[in-house]
């Protein structure tokens, strides 16, 4: 089995896709993967493909069918790269996408015990419903 050069497809980390990849293949007589078939998220299959399109394998796996599994995660306290489980595990690790989030509390609105009171009240004067 040669190095497959594997990396985190770009647009299932911007839309923070994670999962495993089982691709199943057969070896051409020019070394070349042909005959893809995978049960995945799309995007994360296509980085799958594009490395089995740049590996070559010896001569000797002409005509055979091989099945890999590649992890694919997200996590921030594992180290990133591609490690090698074992021939054919591979797991893909990469840095999640960081996400900003402001909150907006106007005057101490959900802060304060005035403010919870006033968005209470607010809330339930609303259900009210004259004759």
């Amino acid at each position: 089995m040669p190095e497959l050069n594997l990396s985190y497809p770009p647009a299932a980390w911007q839309s923070s896709i994670m999962g495993f990849v089982k691709v199943t293949f057969t070896v051409g007589s020019d070394g070349t993967a042909t005959q893809f078939e995978s049960k995945s998220h799309p995007l994360l299959a296509a980085g799958v493909a594009s490395a089995l399109h740049s590996a070559r394998f010896r001569p000797q796996c002409s005509g055979k069918r091989i099945t890999i599994s590649v992890g694919f995660s997200l996590v921030g306290d594992a180290p990133v790269g591609v490690n090698k489980l074992s021939p054919t595990e591979y797991l893909v690790v990469a840095e999640p996408k960081t996400i900003h989030v402001e909150s907006y509390d106007p005057a101490g609105m959900f802060t304060t015990r005035r403010g919870r009171f006033a968005h209470r009240a607010h809330v339930l004067l609303s259900k009210l419903r004259p004759w």
